[in-house]
């Protein structure tokens, strides 16, 4: 199955999550594409049937610069994203009043246009490899 993991990174963690969610689909027989949200459109989230989010947050819950333009894209886009299942990851520090807010926010665009939800939006923090690991658990037994 093809699937593309999108990532949101201020200081290569969400980068390195992404490169690791890569490498366990890759191992599962799944086609893996990984891109930087950087200057994409919801147009882009047309082009694989699974669409797989991990972003960091940063100050007041701020999304990456990186990923900024995508998810004000996402966000005032009225694309039809029907075809396409996707889930969030969040990362980012516990103890800002804002947690993991760019992964809510990028969970409520993509659903709002029609996207399949295959995972609660999951918000890790300082334990994020484990996190990231029951995430990819829970997403491979949803795409069967």
């Amino acid at each position: 199955m093809n699937m593309t993991i999108y990532y949101g990174s201020e200081t290569g963690t969400a980068q390195g999550l992404a490169s690791t969610a890569g490498s366990f689909f890759e191992e599962r027989g799944h086609t893996v594409n990984i891109k930087d949200l950087e200057g994409l459109s919801a147009s882009n989230f047309k082009a694989t049937p699974i669409a797989l989010v991990i972003t960091s947050t940063w100050g007041d819950g701020e999304t990456p610069s990186n990923a900024s333009v995508a998810l004000e894209d996402l966000q005032n886009s009225s694309e039809s994203l029907t075809d396409v299942s996707f889930a969030v990851f969040g990362v980012g520090s516990d103890s800002f009043p804002m947690f993991c807010q760019a992964a809510i926010d990028f969970d409520e665009a993509l659903s709002k246009l029609g996207a399949k939800q295959l995972s609660e939006v999951v918000k890790a923090g300082d334990d994020s490899l484990s996190q990231l690991s029951a995430w990819l658990d829970t997403v491979h037994s949803k795409l069967g």
